[in-house]
């Protein structure tokens, strides 16, 4: 199936911006300007700006779909395509299974396979469990299908649980991890550390980061 969008899904992409830019464009701009220019890396689908203070990845088409991080607990690594896919499966297995204890309180997932992902559930995959403290019950959702035989153009994993079988996957239990995979032998893979009592997202009412 060709990236090219239709007339209506442009205008689809367009409501999403401006849904978005009306809530988190001042916090992405604030962050984008922490980290600076930096070295970009891209692919079709998206780029990935890093530097000393921080890193960044957006979506070319939809960039309020943004992870990033500025300041102390930022690294970057570059790793091989199976490393990469290795990593995301194991999230997602990790996901699949029982959501045991009370101590797991977010996971999210998203994978984009093509630029069309973005609009089209059969180009991505995406995975949410949030545990609210006030519900017994926890918000799960789950979109598109996972390839574990195909390394996405782009993953977001983002980990916040006390569990000790997580530390198998990011290495400690409360991490956002994005990953660009580009054309060489090895892609940007950015790994952000616990801030704090929990990672910090671009919902929260609070300034801090990281953001995702």
């Amino acid at each position: 199936m060709p990236d090219d969008f239709e007339s209506f899904e442009k205008v689809e992409l367009s409501l999403l911006r401006a849904t978005h830019q009306k809530r988190y464009q001042m916090m992405i701009d604030f962050v984008k300007e922490q980290i600076g220019e930096g070295t970009q890396f891209s692919n079709p689908i998206g780029k990935l700006v890093c530097s000393e203070h921080g890193a960044y990845c957006e979506l070319i088409d939809l960039p309020e779909e943004f992870a990033g991080a500025a300041g102390d607990g930022v690294d970057v690594v570059f790793v091989p395509r199976d490393y990469a896919l290795e990593l995301l499966n194991r999230a997602v297995e990790y996901a699949a299974k029982p959501l045991h204890s009370e101590d797991t309180r977010r996971i999210d997932i998203a994978a984009f396979y093509t630029r069309r992902g973005q609009i089209d559930r059969r180009g991505c995959y995406i995975y949410s469990f949030e545990r609210d403290e006030h519900s017994t019950k926890p918000r799960t959702k789950t979109i598109g299908s996972h390839r574990p035989d195909e390394t996405p153009l782009y993953f977001k994993v983002r980990l916040d649980t006390s569990d000790t079988r997580a530390t198998q996957i990011l290495g400690v239990g409360r991490r956002l991890a994005f990953c660009l995979i580009t054309s060489g032998d090895r892609s940007p893979l950015v790994l952000v550390g616990q801030r704090g009592a929990q990672l910090t997202d671009l919902k929260s009412t609070e300034s801090g980061f990281p953001v995702q």
